[in-house]
């Protein structure tokens, strides 16, 4: 998806900086085009906004918890579970063709995934609540898969974070209501690093990334009686520091980055599912940003362009799904975005090149398959 336009000028390409139609005998400025493809109107270019592109080619199959990552110019979503835990991965071109690379060396959901150098790394996950993974499968960019070394710990419901060089796999659930201090760290060359740590054991937390700081916030005890505020912070040289906590004790949030701020958002505490919004600058100072739009918790995130969005997840009301999307800007300004065609939550959210992909999860209909895409034209 271009997010500029060149017309050809005296044998040179030359960029065009402002678009107009003649209308009445007057020029009018285009802010937006589109084209038709598949017999939708498709956004083409718009100057460097944010749009709603539409539903896409599905996954192979219905996944609910998948985890989505990049590896070189592809976006990949892999692993969850519908009738039976999956092993499919469905790896996503920047013209959003979809294929299907090598797949998982293990059927697990509850995985998480991130990206260092050309390589995107799934890690954990379970197949019930007997059977819990430390299995690392590695995606380079021409989509061979590897496993190198695996997690110190077996667990699901981790964390990851992709920082300096760096992919972090951090807490979880190794065992049936019992929580994890483990953090794992690989480098471009796929070599485990040594690491602190986390200072609170707990699941379900989320991570972003600020700066130079790759984050840890949040989370629950094995039991869910706890909810935690907590929040660790890695820096390039691994040395770990826990600045302020967030707002509100919650797990099941989405996390995500954009203009060097760590965005927490959504999530479930105190009995019920939020809204709110933390957001972590480099040196690591919080602050609360614009809430979301509505209350949810399992929403889906990424960032493409200069924009974070944090899209669908579970509502607080019938039918307890919601298709909503919120974006923040590299100033934390929040803007509504048009609505999914689909509400889902526990999906997986992976850009690549001008799009922000949000596919898999669970809704009113059960487990889903469905792709959402914004593109940034």
């Amino acid at each position: 998806m271009a997010k500029k336009a060149y017309i050809g000028a005296e044998n040179l390409a030359r960029k065009i900086k402002k678009g107009y139609l003649g209308i009445e005998a007057l020029a009018r400025k285009v802010k937006k085009a589109y084209i038709g493809i598949g017999g939708l109107a498709r956004p083409c270019w718009g100057g460097g906004a944010l749009a709603y592109y539409g539903a896409v080619t599905a996954l192979s199959a219905a996944a609910d918890f998948p985890a989505g990552a990049k590896a070189g110019s592809y976006g990949l979503i892999g692993g969850g579970k519908n009738s039976a835990y999956l092993t499919a991965v469905n790896a996503y071109s920047a013209s959003l063709v979809r294929s299907s690379p090598t797949a998982l060396s293990t059927a697990r959901y509850r995985l998480a995934a991130a990206n260092v150098g050309e390589y995107a790394l799934f890690a954990g996950g379970s197949s019930g609540n007997t059977s819990y993974y430390n299995t690392l499968d590695a995606y380079s960019g021409s989509l061979v898969r590897t496993t190198p070394a695996a997690l110190t710990a077996a667990r699901s419901y981790l964390a990851a974070a992709a920082m300096g060089g760096y992919a972090f796999f951090a807490g979880g659930t190794p065992s049936r209501y019992n929580v994890t201090y483990a953090v794992d760290v690989f480098d471009a060359s796929l070599t485990k690093k040594s690491v602190p740590a986390l200072s609170q054991a707990r699941t379900e937390l989320a991570a972003a990334v600020a700066g130079g700081y790759a984050l840890f916030a949040g989370g629950a005890d094995g039991s869910y009686g706890t909810t935690y505020s907590t929040v660790d912070a890695f820096d390039a040289s691994l040395t770990r520091t826990v600045p302020t906590a967030l707002s509100r004790t919650r797990y099941s949030m989405a996390g995500v980055s954009v203009g060097g701020h760590a965005l927490f958002a959504g999530g479930y505490g105190g009995g019920a599912k939020l809204a709110v919004v933390d957001a972590y600058d480099a040196s690591l100072t919080r602050t609360l940003p614009e809430t979301l739009s509505v209350i949810k918790d399992y929403p889906m995130s990424a960032c493409v362009g200069d924009f974070a969005i944090i899209a669908g997840g579970g509502a607080g009301g019938a039918p307890w799904y919601t298709e909503t999307a919120d974006a923040y800007d590299a100033s934390l300004t929040k803007t509504g975005l048009q609505s999914m065609s689909s509400a889902l939550a526990h999906g997986a959210g992976v850009s690549v090149g001008d799009f922000a992909l949000f596919g898999g999860g669970y809704n009113s209909n059960g487990y889903a398959s469905d792709v959402e895409a914004y593109v940034v034209a």
